[in-house]
């Protein structure tokens, strides 16, 4: 993705800005999504660092002067109100839009996944309701090194915390349409990124963090 761009930094004072915005898109938010099922639960530092390629590719395509990288004590242009304002989602968001996409369809089309993919979610998986108690058959197999970090175990927790915390997403549950689901959970999410200081990224940006274990108590995840 390195290559890209620098390809995209070269050509940049050549091409409109649409032109721009749509190579940007193939080159490096296309890889970005390849695949973020598999990968996308990894540790908060690989992901930093996916961030951080996705910011440089995103400096090499807006409009104006804007500085690349850290020089003389200067850290490089913010991006934020860029993602803003072109619709685009970090990498974090990109992640949890691609999950809440596999839940969705995992809970209102099930027929349209392959069986060795729906059993991937057994039934048995917490929803907005669980606790250790009513998920522990699920928790005692997925709580372990080899799911931990996977959508089979960050997804059910993201799904269940974001219905019972995000109004919009849980609005959007009860959609039977998919690409409507889609375009609303996006905009809920870019919404989310997008607020707080236009220059500074806060935790609170990334829906991804936002996955919690379950509690003890009858109360919701």
């Amino acid at each position: 993705m390195a290559r890209y761009v620098g390809i995209m930094y070269k050509i940049k004072k050549f091409l409109p800005l649409k032109a721009r915005l749509q190579i940007y898109h193939s080159f490096v938010q296309s890889h970005l999504n390849f695949c973020s099922l598999v990968w996308g639960f990894t540790c908060k530092s690989n992901l930093d660092k996916l961030f951080s390629k996705q910011k440089k590719g995103l400096r090499a395509v807006i409009p104006g002067y804007i500085r690349y990288f850290y020089r003389d004590g200067e850290t490089p242009g913010h991006t934020k109100s860029a993602f803003l304002e072109y619709r685009i989602l970090s990498i974090h968001n990109l992640i949890t839009l691609n999950a809440l996409l596999f839940l969705f369809k995992v809970h209102k089309f099930p027929s349209s996944l392959p069986p060795s993919v729906k059993e991937t979610i057994p039934a048995t998986a917490p929803t907005v309701e669980s606790t250790y108690v009513t998920s522990d058959s699920w928790y005692s197999t997925y709580n372990n090194h080899i799911y931990r970090k996977s959508v089979f175990f960050k997804g059910p927790l993201l799904w269940a915390k974001l219905e019972c915390s995000n109004e919009i997403i849980r609005e959007a549950n009860n959609l039977i349409s998919l690409n409507s689901y889609k375009n609303k959970i996006k905009c809920a999410l870019i919404d989310k990124q997008g607020s707080g200081d236009c220059n500074e990224w806060l935790a609170s940006n990334f829906v991804l963090y936002e996955c919690a274990g379950l509690r003890a108590n009858p109360s919701r995840v």
